[in-house]
């Protein structure tokens, strides 16, 4: 089944080639817990539980599902894609499975690895200095998968961003996506990207 949809693993290819480019400095976050107290911290702040909703009213809060399906598991990546497009990495991570794994593979580079707290350093570092950011899902085939509980994701990719004083950059690959089951929530266990051009525009 071939779907075309908006979606979000391109954002590692992208994020990876603008985080090596900008000037960006470890980030401090400030977190408040319910009652009030605040602790300053270099991770970001956990989300609450109880925050996903089973209606899918809010495009930043997981899908609730028992088992991941071609459906819900391309609205993962959508929702992912806004809360990104949306420049917000706490949104962002909420799609992200704490056993979160992604590599990038470039043409003459050396891959790039990361896991889930890794990925959300970089997101909160480098989706506040993305000027404009947009990713496009050309197409998404389901690809082998090895049990009731997981999704696997073949999609081509192009995407687009911009930081501030850096020519805008285009980038293609084609992604493979992990998608899981967790605690009701689908969320994104892991993404292999593959660039096969990344590239300055203008």
């Amino acid at each position: 089944m071939e779907m075309k949809t908006r979606g979000i693993a391109g954002i590692v290819c992208l994020m990876a080639g603008l985080i090596l480019s900008a000037n960006t400095h470890a980030a401090i976050y400030t977190c408040v817990d319910k009652d009030g107290k605040k602790t300053f911290q270099e991770l970001p702040c956990p989300v609450a539980p109880g925050t996903a909703v089973a209606s899918g009213k809010s495009d930043y809060l997981p899908v609730l599902a028992d088992a991941p399906s071609m459906e819900n598991a391309l609205e993962t990546i959508h929702r992912f894609d806004l809360a990104s497009s949306a420049r917000n990495p706490e949104a962002s991570m909420r799609f992200i499975a704490d056993s979160f794994r992604a590599e990038l593979h470039r043409p003459a580079k050396k891959v790039v690895t990361y896991d889930a707290k890794a990925f959300a350093v970089m997101l909160h570092e480098v989706l506040p200095a993305v000027e404009k950011y947009h990713v496009e899902h050309y197409s998404c085939t389901q690809g082998a998968t090895t049990g009731k509980q997981e999704l696997v994701l073949v999609c081509r990719v192009t995407e687009r961003g911009k930081i501030p004083g850096k020519k805008e950059n285009l980038v293609k690959s084609t992604e493979t996506i992990r998608i899981i089951s967790r605690g009701g929530k689908i969320l994104i266990d892991g993404i292999v990207a593959n660039a096969e051009s990344m590239e300055d525009l203008n």
